[in-house]
């Protein structure tokens, strides 16, 4: 929304995304592994605001884009894209 002073303010409507549900948490799981890089599908969970099973549900759809990461402990075992 863009204001103009005292006149009728000048309001852009957008189409609602063509994406289904899977695609879109999909979508936001790479955007998370792009930006934190090594992560478990709880901490994915976590930061979307839904439950564990989610997160591990959208890791198997991701899995044919990650690689297996082993850090040292305490840090359980993450995943992070393929280069």
């Amino acid at each position: 929304m863009r204001c103009q002073g005292a006149l009728a303010p000048l309001v852009w409507m957008i189409p609602a995304p063509t994406m289904g549900e899977a695609d879109a948490r999909a979508r936001a799981g790479r955007r998370y592994l792009h930006f934190f890089g090594r992560v478990s599908a709880e901490e994915i969970a976590e930061w979307a605001g839904e439950s564990t099973r989610s997160g591990i549900e959208t890791f198997h759809a991701l899995e044919p884009e990650l690689m297996k990461v082993t850090a040292p402990a305490p840090m359980p075992v993450t995943f992070s894209q393929a280069a």
